[in-house]
C-alpha cells in the first residue's frame, strides 16, 4: 500500500536539496566571474620610481594599482609592499606612505589576485639619504702674503677639488693641488687634502695643506646652502700667511 505521506516528504526533501544545489552552483558562477575579470590584469608602480631620491626624514610615497587587460582599474586593495633592506613588510594598501631608512633600496610590490595570479614589480636604486649627499666639484683658492729680502709678497693659486659628502651627510673630503707662482723667487706646488665632519648644513674639518715636505692642517669651516659649498681657512706656510676658500657645487646626488 502506497503512504502518500512519506512519498510527500520524500518529494519535498529532494526539491530542497536541488534548490540548495542551485543557489550554491550560481553563488560559484558569480564568483568565477568576478574573478575572470582579472585574467591577463598587471600590477603597475607609479611610486616610487626607479632610481628616486629621497631626503631622510621625508615620507615615500606608495602607489599602485591593478589594471585589466583592457585598461580598465581594478578594485584591488590587497598589495603588499616591501623592502631589500628590510626583513618584513613596510606597508599594505594600493597607496600610503612610509618612512625609511637611509640606504640604497628595492622597493617590491605583490598582488595575490582573486584567479590566483601572483604579479610582483620592483623599482630598483631608490634612495634615501641625506639633503646634502652627492658627488661635488669647485676650487680651492690659496692667496698667500709675506715678505722676500724686505720685498712685499703677494701671489695666489686656484686648483680644482672634488668630493664626495656620504648618504648620511656625516662626512665629506676632497684632494687638489695649485703652483704659487712667485717674481723673486721660484714657484711652488701647494697640495691640499679638504676634510669635514657635517652637521646639519654645517661643516668643520681641516685643510691638510702641504708643499711637498710635510702637511700644515688648518681648520676651516664651511656651509652648504642648496646644492652649494663654501668655506674659508687661514694659517702660516713658510715664510708666508695665507688665506684660502673653498667653493663647491653639486654634481649629482648619485653616489654611485
Amino acid at each position: 500500500m502506497c503512504n502518500y505521506a512519506a512519498m510527500q516528504k520524500y518529494l519535498a526533501t529532494l526539491a530542497l536539496f536541488f534548490l540548495l544545489i542551485g543557489c550554491s552552483s550560481e553563488g560559484l558562477i558569480s564568483t568565477g566571474g568576478d574573478a575572470g575579470q582579472y585574467a591577463g590584469a598587471t600590477l603597475v608602480v607609479s611610486s616610487p620610481l626607479s632610481a628616486s631620491v629621497i631626503e631622510i626624514g621625508q615620507p615615500m610615497e606608495l602607489k599602485a594599482e591593478i589594471v585589466s587587460a583592457e585598461g580598465e582599474v581594478l578594485p584591488f586593495d590587497a598589495i603588499e609592499w616591501t623592502s631589500n633592506l628590510q626583513e618584513t613588510g613596510i606597508f599594505t594598501g594600493k597607496e600610503g606612505e612610509v618612512f625609511l631608512d637611509i640606504g640604497k633600496h628595492d622597493i617590491t610590490a605583490s598582488a595575490y589576485l582573486p584567479n590566483g595570479d601572483r604579479l610582483d614589480w620592483t623599482n630598483g636604486g631608490v634612495r634615501v639619504q641625506s639633503p646634502n649627499a652627492g658627488i661635488y666639484a669647485g676650487s680651492v683658492t690659496i692667496s698667500v702674503s709675506g715678505e722676500f729680502q724686505d720685498t712685499p709678497l703677494t701671489a695666489s693659486c686656484t686648483g680644482a677639488v672634488d668630493f664626495v659628502v656620504d648618504m648620511a651627510g656625516d662626512v665629506m673630503g676632497g684632494s687638489g693641488s695649485c703652483t704659487i707662482e712667485l717674481v723673486v723667487m721660484d714657484g711652488f706646488e701647494v697640495s691640499y687634502d679638504v676634510l669635514g665632519d657635517i652637521n646639519g648644513d654645517e661643516v668643520t674639518g681641516n685643510v691638510q695643506v702641504s708643499t711637498g715636505l710635510f702637511p700644515i692642517p688648518v681648520a676651516w669651516e664651511g656651509e652648504f646652502d642648496d646644492g652649494n659649498l663654501t668655506g674659508d681657512f687661514d694659517g702660516d706656510l713658510l715664510v708666508f700667511q695665507f688665506e684660502g676658500l673653498v667653493q663647491a657645487r653639486r654634481v649629482t646626488t648619485y653616489l654611485n
